[in-house]
């Protein structure tokens, strides 16, 4: 009884709110849908309209969408038990006559198996047309969205691009990124995409298949409609002009020169992504050169000492703290990686109060610093997983996801932490860049596994074929994984300040590997010399999050970008 309810208030609903699958089933369509619409043909009094030609002609149809209507309003009444509601309003807007034929063919109505099947299947192509990545969505962007972003895309070439290129932004497998600066041809075009800073990014490509690869996702990401978790692509050219070497070329619009990798190298990170990250609202273009962001208020001055502790270079806030800190003779280790160790140990030579964590200890005891640290690492990492959840939620896996692939924007629109550099990406709607074979990866952020899917995977057939199964493909074999396993690593390294330099990380990867890929086996035999203060606040979520993404495959599963999201990390303070 329930479960037949259930399916027909699945189909009163999806008849209430999509009116364009009132033709699928006309015989249960809500009667008071029908009189809304003029379908009844009642007078205003209630009384039955006589009939017309029309109405004649169409007589089986007509008495099955009254029975439906009758049926329907008695279900209702059954389900939320509203009898009374509904005797009254039957009487409205029913007469005798209408009633009595409504008796007559009560048998022509659909039966609850008929009902119950409708509903599921109903409900089963729903569900299948908007699965990640969403077939239904997947051929809109193929067949409208992809033509309508091309017309609207403008042309960049050589001539677009001052002679004057600025520093170099970035070095990657496929190309490098300079700063450039636009001409009069140039201008027109930024200031039509509302930039009049005069300036772009502008990415030099060593091959053109590759160009081809990075301006496929560019547009590919633009068009998911989410431009604040990425750089603002504005087109490509064939050739490169005054540029030496290949004849790609990729311009972006200039919304910072920095990645969160450069900021890590800093000893104040993460405390110098504040005013990005936090305070980025207050930021405004100042005068002199554009695009270089400020602060409209001025922020208090701290002065800071480089201290050595744990054999890695630290800023202690308070210069009073620095004579603490040093250690004449040799350098303090952390045994804080131990869970129930919160103390700091010292060669005889000198004396240190106990602490909680490394911020308090160098900062005079100061925890403020270690709060507003874990607020920014939190909020790039909330913003990283943004990114990733839209990616995924249109198929598209960016397999190299780090620090180095983190833009941090200067401007005040959109999010501070952006993801960059796609010429890896694959797209699993139509399997564009995807080869089962090869893998492309930074060992130390990559997963065990090393591949999206399993190297024996069957590749895609291509075409329509691609696009209709990839629900069935992604379900099974889960390659959106692959990044979260990346974003757990990067936590990881922005949370424990040794762990920022890129040759530890490369000894943490094959430390995990000798621990089997468990963090908290790993955690027990290295981590008496790492600092976990970050991540053990709040009862160790961060930690619980690190756990839940960074694990091989076969055991949990890793946690998805938008599951991440819902964890416990991310709410309160932090």
């Amino acid at each position: 009884f329930a479960m037949r309810n259930i399916c027909r208030g699945v189909l009163l609903t999806l008849w209430a709110f999509f009116p364009a699958a009132q033709g699928f089933c006309p015989g249960a369509i809500p009667q008071q849908h029908l009189l809304a619409r003029g379908r009844l043909f009642l007078h205003p009094t209630g009384t039955a309209v006589p009939r017309t030609p029309e109405l004649e002609r169409n007589r089986g149809r007509a008495k099955s969408t009254v029975c439906g209507a009758h049926a329907s309003l008695g279900w209702a009444a059954e389900s939320l038990n509203l009898a009374a509601g509904y005797s009254e309003l039957k009487n409205q807007v029913l007469s005798d006559e209408i009633n009595a034929k409504v008796t007559l063919i009560l048998q022509l109505g659909l039966t609850d198996t008929q009902l119950a099947l409708a509903a599921v299947a109903v409900l089963v192509v729903l569900t299948y047309c908007f699965s990640t990545p969403s077939p239904l969505l997947g051929a809109i962007d193929s067949v409208f969205l992809r033509a309508l972003d091309a017309g609207a895309e403008k042309s960049w070439g050589p001539d677009d691009i001052s002679p004057k290129v600025g520093r170099t932004l970035g070095r990657g497998t496929f190309g490098t990124a300079y700063e450039a600066f636009v001409s009069s041809e140039g201008k027109a075009k930024l200031s039509s995409a509302g930039d009049d800073s005069g300036r772009v990014v502008i990415k030099r490509l060593t091959e053109d298949g590759q160009g081809e690869i990075e301006a496929y996702f560019n547009r590919r990401i633009r068009r998911i409609g989410q431009p604040q978790h990425f750089a603002s692509f504005l087109g490509g050219s064939r050739r490169a002009g005054d540029m030496p070497g290949s004849d790609r070329l990729l311009v972006w619009r200039y919304e910072g020169g920095r990645t969160l990798e450069m900021f890590m190298q800093e000893p104040s990170f993460p405390l110098n992504l504040e005013d990005y990250v936090i305070f980025r609202n207050r930021m405004e273009e100042p005068p002199g050169p554009p695009g270089t962001a400020t602060l409209e208020r001025e922020l208090p001055k701290r002065t800071s000492t480089m201290v050595r502790v744990g054999g890695t270079n630290t800023l202690a806030r308070d210069p009073a703290a620095a004579p603490q800190a040093a250690v004449a003779g040799g350098s303090r280790t952390l045994s804080r990686g131990v869970r129930g160790s919160e103390t700091l140990s010292a060669p005889a030579s000198g004396s240190a109060p106990a602490s909680k964590s490394l911020f308090s200890f160098i900062g005079g005891g100061n925890d403020d610093d270690e709060l507003r640290s874990a607020r920014v690492v939190r909020k790039v990492l909330q913003e990283t997983l943004g990114a990733l959840r839209a990616m995924h939620a249109a198929g598209v896996v960016h397999r190299d996801v780090k620090p180095a692939n983190i833009l941090i924007a200067e401007t005040k629109q959109g999010n501070a932490a952006r993801l960059i550099d796609l010429g890896a990406a694959v797209d699993l709607r139509n399997g564009f860049n995807f080869d089962p074979e090869k893998g492309l990866l930074d060992p130390r952020y990559a997963p065990p596994e090393q591949y999206i899917v399993p190297r024996d995977a069957p590749p895609p057939p291509g075409g329509l074929l691609t696009l209709l199964g990839s629900p069935f493909f992604w379900a099974k074999f889960t390659p959106d994984r692959f990044d979260t396993y990346s974003v757990g690593i990067t936590l990881l390294q922005m949370a424990v300040p040794q762990l920022r330099s890129p040759a530890t990380l490369k000894t943490v990867a094959t430390q995990l590997k000798d621990a089997g890929g468990d963090m908290e086996v790993w955690r027990e035999r290295y981590g008496a010399r790492y600092d976990f203060a970050m991540l053990d606040r709040k009862n160790g979520a961060g930690w619980d999050l690190v756990t839940k993404l960074v694990r091989p495959r076969g055991g949990p599963e890793r946690l998805t970008a938008a599951q991440a999201l819902g964890h416990r990390y991310f709410s309160g303070n932090p």
